[in-house]
């Protein structure tokens, strides 16, 4: 990081201050997510432990089956992710080995004299492979934990419709509320805990893809024929979208809990049912989602919203500098 800074600040090329800072922020995201996950060691395995028990086998087979279909989608959809985040990634660095191999040297190792080229290249081609390595495996922890999120969400909605589904909603809610009850509480319990983990990280990848973002449109202004500006463009453009694409579904599927409460057949239950669907349905009232610093909303619009400022600030950028 402090070769990648000092190259950064004392070059006048913007290629070479454009790969510097590149480095710089990697670096950054690196240092956060790994942190997150390696000071958060125990709360981590607490959520993959409710992973784990979301598979077991339910006694009553009506839920087994709503659990072992929805488990089957989410299981599909997580390969799916993480085949296409493991691509985003490997562009980014095919793309970044041979514009260093090419170009001009960004990373310079410490004492080593700018003549032995080769070594410089090695170095810093080995320095952004261990860099991709360390935060793919963080980035698949995030975006794992937050895919089984969404499917414990649809499993509570499913749950919830099957009330609707029985001839004899008495009967009906003794056998499939404590359960509804339970998982809605696991939900929060455990997603406050995935929040609070990744507190920091959320942060510092909003900030960060909003600073890569921006750059990048100005580099490729720059020069629009260059392989490695187009490869991280589109990385950051999958990094960031998956970002808040996941965000936005937590968010809806949160949502929905509410309006999947409210269409059942609540008021031919028995009196004490009653309470506990009603105080559920208070709590559903405010959905929750991912939030960046705790205070901006990590959605679609947040995407768009970025998208839209980093073009209007570039424009401004080509024309001052």
């Amino acid at each position: 990081m402090i070769p990648s800074s000092a190259k950064m600040f004392n070059s006048k090329d913007i290629a070479i201050i454009g790969f510097s800072l590149f480095f710089v922020i990697g670096y950054v995201q690196v240092i956060g997510k790994v942190l997150s996950v390696l000071l958060n060691i125990d709360t981590i395995d607490g959520i993959f432990e409710w992973f784990r028990e979301l598979h077991r086998v339910q006694e009553n087979k009506l839920i087994a089956g709503v659990y072992a279909e929805n488990l089957r989608k989410i299981a599909n959809i997580g390969e799916f992710v993480m085949k296409l985040t493991a691509f985003a990634y490997g562009f980014t660095t095919v793309g970044f080995i041979f514009s260093n191999t090419t170009n001009q040297i960004v990373f310079e190792v410490p004492y080593i004299a700018k003549e032995f080229t080769l070594i410089h290249r090695l170095a810093g081609s080995l320095a952004y492979c261990y860099n991709v390595y360390n935060v793919f495996l963080s980035e698949c922890t995030m975006i794992f934990i937050g895919i089984y999120f969404i499917g414990a969400l649809n499993i509570l909605s499913d749950v919830i419709g099957k009330l609707n589904e029985s001839p004899n909603i008495q009967s009906a809610g003794n056998l499939l509320l404590p359960a509804i009850l339970s998982l809605h509480v696991e939900i929060l319990t455990k997603f406050d805990d995935f929040c609070q983990v990744f507190f920091f990280a959320f942060t510092i990848q909003l900030q960060t893809s909003v600073i890569l973002i921006l750059f990048n449109f100005y580099l490729l202004m720059q020069s629009i024929m260059n392989f490695f500006y187009w490869a991280t463009l589109c990385s950051i453009f999958a990094q960031f979208a998956l970002f808040c694409f996941f965000g936005q579904i937590i968010f809806n599927r949160s949502e929905r809990i509410f309006t999947d409460l409210y269409q059942t057949k609540w008021y031919e239950m028995e009196i004490s049912e009653k309470k506990a669907l009603l105080l559920m349905m208070k709590n559903s009232q405010n959905a929750f989602g991912l939030k960046a610093a705790g205070m901006y909303d990590i959605n679609m619009l947040m995407f768009v919203q970025v998208v839209k400022m980093s073009f209007s600030y570039c424009t401004i950028m080509y024309e001052l500098l």
